[in-house]
């Protein structure tokens, strides 16, 4: 079943990247949402779909359709869940694939709070991978600031995932942050440390770690 959906997903970006029919954008959708439940705390699963490089591209390729927030949304879970707990070959293929930059550079475009919440917290598991995608993360134009003004997210359903997964990207970079000036200036520029004090009176013990 797993590689049945993720040849197709292949296949669909190969043959018929460019069509935006309903057709198309339900397949993308469906067959994105059976991988999601495929790699959900499968590790199995999760290591043979990173394997499949040629996928995990249709993937990537698909965080950047923000016409269509659902197929972002649906393509961010799957990284999301690969990036949990990952071995060593699943860090490797996310590395390959520029999964942290594409998925930083799409945050900030999407509008809808489901699509955020999902990306963030692909790049929260991401950012604790290795050095090479703090770097990405921090380097990343216009990145750093986007995840400080995350921290005070106001969700309009009251769920506070974004704010969780903001504030734990930054703890995982806060140790390359501290090296670098120009990366504290950025955060002290976007009142950073003023928003992180404010978080200590959170009812949530999630976002006061």
């Amino acid at each position: 079943g797993l590689h049945a959906i993720a040849e197709l997903i292949e296949i669909d970006h190969k043959v018929n990247a460019e069509c935006k029919d309903f057709y198309s954008i339900s397949l993308r959708k469906y067959a994105g949402m059976t991988l999601t439940n495929l790699t959900f705390g499968n590790t199995k699963n999760k290591t043979i779909l990173c394997k499949m490089d040629k996928t995990l591209e249709a993937l990537i390729a698909q965080l950047g359709t923000t016409e269509e927030e659902e197929i972002v949304q649906v393509s961010a879970s799957i990284l999301r869940n690969l990036s949990w707990r990952a071995d060593d070959v699943c860090r490797e293929a996310l590395k390959s694939c520029n999964a942290t930059r594409s998925l930083i550079d799409v945050a900030s475009k999407v509008t809808g709070e489901t699509a955020l919440r999902t990306i963030l917290s692909a790049l929260w598991n991401l950012s604790a991978h290795c050095s090479e995608n703090k770097t990405e993360l921090c380097s990343s134009p216009g990145a750093l600031k986007f995840i400080v003004k995350c921290l005070s997210y106001c969700s309009p359903s009251g769920n506070i995932s974004v704010v969780e997964s903001s504030g734990g990207i930054l703890r995982n970079l806060s140790s390359h942050i501290a090296v670098r000036s120009e990366y504290r200036k950025v955060l002290r520029a976007n009142a950073c440390f003023h928003t992180l004090l404010s978080h200590l009176r959170s009812p949530s013990l999630r976002v006061v770690s």
